[in-house]
């Protein structure tokens, strides 16, 4: 008898999607290997389809919406600062820890600005 099991396996993803993005394989960044590692980080990040939190592919969703006379957070922009931070927690675990105390150095008030800078 035939197996009437749906075979196919798509990942659904929507809109609200927030990435848990997993980086056991991903070899840490040390001072002699950053073609590798960023050849790597790139592949996962894009099969997320997240590549638009590194690049310029997309623009930042604004902060607020004014609705009428009220001003409201924006859920987009909530919802893609939430995954940004997810990001830069995930590539920070991904760098060695003596590079780490470097970028620790480097990204003083780094932290509560986007991966790539916000256009005015």
């Amino acid at each position: 008898m035939a197996n009437s099991k749906n075979t196919n396996d798509a990942i659904s993803i929507t809109t609200n999607t927030i990435h848990n993005i997993n980086m056991f394989n991903i070899t840490k960044l040390t001072t002699t290997n950053y073609l590798v590692w960023k050849f790597q980080v790139h592949a996962l990040i894009d099969g997320y389809e997240l590549v638009h939190h590194l690049d310029d592919t997309t623009e930042i969703p604004v902060v607020t919406v004014i609705v009428g006379y009220v001003t409201s957070p924006n859920v987009a922009y909530t919802k893609w600062r939430r995954q940004d931070r997810i990001i830069y927690s995930v590539l920070i675990g991904s760098i060695s820890p003596s590079l780490q105390e470097i970028v620790g150095v480097i990204k003083i008030g780094l932290y509560t600005v986007p991966l790539r800078s916000r256009r005015s």
